[in-house]
């Protein structure tokens, strides 16, 4: 996965351990605002994760705050609406997928949405309001993906919107 830092860093890289003797390596590494690294991660907690890099060097209990996952492997952010309509009729709207792990931090995906008539690309049933829009915000948490729906007359009321529904006042759209 790929995350790019929020601020400057210092963080304590771990660059080798000795089991026998118990003796650990490490260095201090500086990460600027923006800088964007690749890593897997092998432990996720609730406000930390820890994350190792392509050397082997682990850096533990990296603050979910300090970064924004920008690439998550496996999980394209534009993906397609699944096909909801059926021979007697398509769903009303449909469901949000808001993860128990969404960190504040979280970037979204967000695209108002093209309807025909009444109804989106995949058959869901949205009705008609005068002067307003449907808007999807994707993403993916570390685990699961993020599929939220809203209806705003416009972009910035849409994004005040999904702030209130996950509860994060600081989630970031694309």
């Amino acid at each position: 996965m790929k995350l790019k830092f929020l601020k400057d860093v210092e963080l304590t890289v771990v660059n080798s351990f000795n089991i026998e003797t118990e003796k650990v390596e490490e260095t201090q590494e500086k990460f600027s605002k923006d800088e964007v690294i690749d890593v897997d991660y092998f432990g996720n907690y609730a406000k930390s994760m820890d994350v190792q890099f392509g050397d082997g060097s682990i850096v533990y209990g990296l603050e979910k705050k300090l970064f924004v996952i920008e690439e998550w492997k496996g999980i394209n952010m534009k993906t397609k609406l699944s096909n909801v309509s059926y021979k007697y009729g398509a769903p009303m709207g449909r469901r949000n997928s808001i993860p128990d792990d969404i960190i504040p931090s979280s970037k979204l995906y967000l695209e108002k949405m093209r309807l025909n008539g009444d109804y989106d690309k995949g058959g869901a049933y949205w009705g008609y309001t005068q002067n307003s829009y449907i808007y999807r915000a994707t993403g993916s948490t570390l685990t699961e993906e993020i599929e939220i729906f809203t209806r705003a007359a416009n972009r910035q009321e849409a994004k005040e919107n999904l702030r209130k529904l996950t509860n994060l006042p600081l989630v970031f759209f694309r």
